[in-house]
């Protein structure tokens, strides 16, 4: 037999109120930028909204270990704030090997260098002329730098600017330093060749 309605003065079930996690992390607020051509680094920290005081305060801790002078464009940083906008933590990364860290303890800022770890590689590059060195390395993936070098072996032997023709072969070992799978730098050209209407120009690395 169905069941009686319920009387009609009935309560619906109490509904509890949302609360916040007891033990939750104070929240952070996090602030990336990089060094833009032309600027320093309290102009870099100013664009993007860090105040003066904490600017002045990051640059007072990192002055005894960096030359302000020499802030190269491409370098970046990354400042965390805590809930009251103090600085909790300061990254700056001057090169892929060259890695600072600011972390307040109480009153005072400790400043930290890291030790990256780096890896050296022997690699070998290899390709042909379409229009010009440069633009042949630059479609392998190389820097200019490593034309030039290229090119200042043989400068006593072959004139790229008047004879490299389009067909000509390079090929070259060349130590590379990394950090993780970041490219750091070129180190020595162990090996070049370079051929044109069938003569091979070579240079070896020796001390």
């Amino acid at each position: 037999s169905p069941e009686p309605p319920a009387p009609s003065d009935a309560l619906p079930p109490p509904v509890s109120e949302p609360r916040e996690p007891t033990g939750s992390p104070p929240m952070h607020r996090v602030i990336d930028g990089a060094i833009q051509r032309g600027q320093s680094l309290v102009q870099a920290l100013s664009a993007h909204g860090i105040s003066g005081r904490l600017t002045h305060e990051i640059a007072q801790a990192l002055r005894p270990h960096l030359n302000f002078r020499k802030i190269r464009p491409g370098a970046t940083f990354e400042a965390t704030l805590d809930e009251t906008g103090a600085l909790h933590h300061f990254l700056y990364r001057a090169s892929p090997l060259e890695v600072y860290e600011v972390t307040r303890e109480q009153a005072e800022y400790r400043v930290t260098q890291h030790e990256v770890p780096i890896e050296r590689r022997v690699e070998k590059i290899a390709g042909a002329i379409t229009s010009s060195l440069f633009e042949s390395m630059e479609a392998l993936g190389e820097k200019p730098e490593l034309a030039i070098r290229f090119v200042d072996i043989f400068v006593w032997d072959f004139d790229f600017n008047s004879h490299a023709q389009p067909g000509d072969r390079f090929r070259m070992l060349v130590e590379k330093t990394y950090s993780g799978a970041t490219f750091v730098r070129y180190g020595k050209i162990l090996v070049a060749e370079y051929e044109n209407r069938g003569k091979t120009y070579t240079g070896i690395y020796f001390e």
